[in-house]
């Protein structure tokens, strides 16, 4: 449960505000410096940027919520984790790989501005 509500707390109280201000930080940065949304480097992050915040939003905090209600009830019944537990709990560290992975992309097309 605890790694539920680690995940919850990274995710509302740090993930989603640093997606706010990279979003603004890249308006203004396309505003007032030599870029164009035309740039494929700048659409394209802000897609991976707006993909992140949709599935943080729609996937990872809604899931965490649900898990840790649903492990805390599955050890106070004195129980293991349930098989539906641990295939969600395998659901979500694929799509977190998958995350990490479009994190990556980001930074390489921000760093190389290819």
């Amino acid at each position: 449960p605890y790694v539920h509500k680690l995940q919850l707390f990274i995710n509302q109280r740090l993930a989603t505000p640093a997606l706010v201000v990279i979003l603004i930080t890249g308006f203004y940065q396309v505003g007032k410096g030599n870029f164009s949304f035309g740039d494929a480097w700048i659409s394209l992050t802000f897609v991976i940027v707006i993909v992140l915040g949709g599935l943080l939003g729609g996937y990872f905090i809604p899931t965490d919520r649900k898990l840790f209600d649903q492990i805390t009830k599955e050890l106070a019944d004195g129980g293991e984790p349930s098989e539906s537990y641990l295939a969600a709990v395998r659901r979500e560290g694929v799509l977190g790989t998958i995350t990490g992975i479009l994190i990556v992309i980001a930074l390489f097309l921000m760093a190389t501005k290819p």
